[in-house]
């Protein structure tokens, strides 16, 4: 006999479980994948860091050579 679990509607709980395992599984690899991004986002704005840093010593350089 089915059990009423809401606006859900009734099920089976080895069905529930095996779909709530696949759900997990599947946000798990976006997860994943989410954290690559990040890992690469953060990497992509620590080289323009350091070549931010890298044009200011050249200009700094630059002016210090236009002064004299």
């Amino acid at each position: 006999m089915a059990i009423y679990r809401g606006a859900g509607g009734s099920g089976d709980a080895t069905n529930d479980a095996t779909n709530q395992a696949s759900v997990a599984t599947t946000k798990a690899a976006e997860a994943a994948t989410s954290a690559t991004a990040a890992a690469t986002s953060a990497t992509n704005a620590a080289n323009s860091a350091t070549s931010a840093s890298n044009s200011a010593t050249a200009a700094a350089n630059s002016a210090a050579s236009a002064s004299t």
